[in-house]
């Protein structure tokens, strides 16, 4: 039988034919696990392993989404519009996988049909005990009123627990066997999230000046990130983040907050932008010349214009409130702009971090956007800075000698 040999550590190692691929293939995935250290100093940070936390992922997003309120990361508080219902199917394959894991089938269906009648009680204990999976819970505590819910509950693999009132969310989660990774998750004046695992630790603080702390700590070092808000923190210092605090996140199941970097963030401020180059300023005006008319019937009139394409002429209107030619206009738009219901939470990152009056924002936006939004792009930058550039480069090169200039 054939026989190679290999030389490691100054070791001669003589390995039959039949072993040496297997040999092969651990020194291949060795090397590359090298080079991932070789590369980023430590193992490659996005890789995490599965617990009874990630497990059950979807039931924690359920729990918590954060979003982005006046520059604040904020829990957001809609578990009323949550569905609580599932199908025939859903049950089915719940309590068969009770069964396989060694439950009594009588045993298994009367537990899920009660975890089924317990959700109907409050609709946030409800996504609360979801986290638990279908793991039997050793000891458990819920406490609702008017003004707090109070929840707590211990499985073999999980402890969990829950605090919510109208100034305070906290939630602590813990895996009790491996990997042992815990959180802890906490609004009230300010927000936290506390992360413990086996690859680094980290805390994320934003203060009620919305200031942002961003603490990594790694083999016995801390790291500490700052910035004005969470938004420049990704943006600012988006090499860590993006190798610890985002992919935590995900693996766990918190809903992350939009930012300004955000794909849809940007697709959003794209067809803006497409919008209002293809909107007539002139008929615009016209209408609101019908708005501001001594005639009751035109102003009517120009008010169902506005109401029935109001998606298409939100960006002038926004645009009009800021320098309203009357008291008169001005109560018609913003009556129209409450009527809208609420702005979503991607056109309020747009309107609070003023995108499409960014130029940074706008020539950085050239970068994934096809011939119609970079038309689109340039002519809002027209405007903006009184400049007309070939191209995208042209505008790049622009703004990037603007920004040497004004760091001399």
């Amino acid at each position: 039988m054939q026989r190679m040999f290999w030389l490691i550590d100054n070791t001669e190692l003589a390995l039959s034919e039949s072993n040496s691929r297997r040999f092969n293939l651990v020194v291949v995935m060795l090397a590359l696990l090298l080079s991932c250290i070789a590369e980023n100093g430590q193992a490659n940070d996005e890789v995490f392993f599965d617990g009874p936390i990630s497990e059950n992922r979807s039931a924690v997003n359920d729990l918590v989404r954060l979003t982005i309120q006046n520059g604040k990361i904020t829990v957001r508080r809609d578990w009323k519009n949550q569905s609580f219902t599932e199908n025939q199917d859903e049950t089915a394959a719940k309590i068969q996988n009770l069964i396989k894991q060694g439950m009594n089938a009588a045993r298994a269906e009367q537990l899920i049909r009660r975890v089924q009648r317990n959700k109907g009680s409050n609709p946030l204990s409800a996504l609360f005990n979801r986290i638990s999976g279908t793991a039997p819970k050793m000891s458990s505590r819920s406490s609702v009123s008017s003004r707090q819910i109070s929840a707590e509950f211990a499985t073999l693999s999980l402890k969990a627990r829950l605090l919510s009132s109208e100034s305070t969310f906290e939630l602590f989660v813990q895996e009790v066997n491996a990997p042992k990774r815990k959180f802890v998750l906490r609004q009230n004046k300010q927000f936290l999230f506390q992360y413990s695992g086996d690859e680094f630790d980290f805390i994320l603080n934003q203060f009620p000046d919305g200031k942002v702390r961003f603490t990594v700590s790694r083999n016995g070092n801390s790291e500490l990130y700052e910035s004005n808000s969470y938004d420049l923190l990704i943006s600012k210092h988006s090499d860590i983040v993006r190798k610890t605090l985002l992919p935590v996140f995900e693996h766990l199941g918190i809903g992350l907050p939009l930012t300004s970097d955000n794909h849809l963030v940007k697709d959003a401020v794209r067809m803006r932008l497409i919008r209002l180059q293809q909107q007539s300023h002139h008929e615009f005006q016209a209408v609101i010349s019908m708005l501001d008319s001594d005639e009751f019937s035109q102003r009517e009139k120009a008010t169902r214009q506005l109401r029935n394409e109001l998606e298409k002429w939100l960006p002038q209107i926004e645009t009009e409130l800021q320098n309203p030619r009357s008291a008169e206009v001005r109560y018609r738009l913003l009556a129209l702009l409450r009527g809208n219901n609420v702005k979503s939470e991607i056109d309020t990152i747009i309107d609070e971090n003023q995108l499409l009056e960014s130029t940074e924002y706008l020539v950085n936006l050239f970068d994934g956007s096809n011939e119609q939004q970079s038309v689109a792009i340039a002519s809002q930058l027209e405007q903006l800075t009184g400049h007309r550039k070939e191209n995208s480069t042209g505008w790049k090169n622009w703004f990037n000698s603007k920004k040497k200039n004004a760091s001399k």
